[in-house]
C-alpha cells in the first residue's frame, strides 16, 4: 500500500538495517539484493592461523579458533 504509492509502485529496501553507527548513510534502493538474500554461497574455509588473520584483516571482525572441538553433523557423525 503506502510503500508502493510513496515509491511509485516499486518497493524499496534498505541494504542493512538503519542504526546509529549507518544512519547519515543509510537509503532505501531498488536493487535485488537489498529485499533480500540472495542466497548462501557454498563453500568451506579451512579455520587455519593464516585464514583467521586474513578474516580479520578484510572484516575487521574476530574470529576465534578452538583446538580440540570434534566435528557432528546434523546426523551425529562425527567429522574429520
Amino acid at each position: 500500500g503506502l510503500v508502493r504509492s510513496l515509491t511509485g509502485e516499486q518497493t524499496r529496501c534498505s541494504n542493512v538495517p538503519r542504526t546509529f553507527l549507518n544512519e547519515e548513510h543509510c537509503i532505501l534502493t531498488n536493487s535485488a539484493t537489498a529485499c533480500g538474500s540472495a542466497g548462501t554461497p557454498n563453500l568451506q574455509i579451512d579455520l587455519n592461523s593464516d585464514n583467521i588473520i586474513d578474516i580479520h584483516e578484510m572484516t575487521g571482525q574476530y574470529v576465534y579458533g578452538i583446538l580440540g572441538l570434534p566435528l557432528i553433523d546434523d546426523f551425529g557423525n562425527k567429522q574429520p
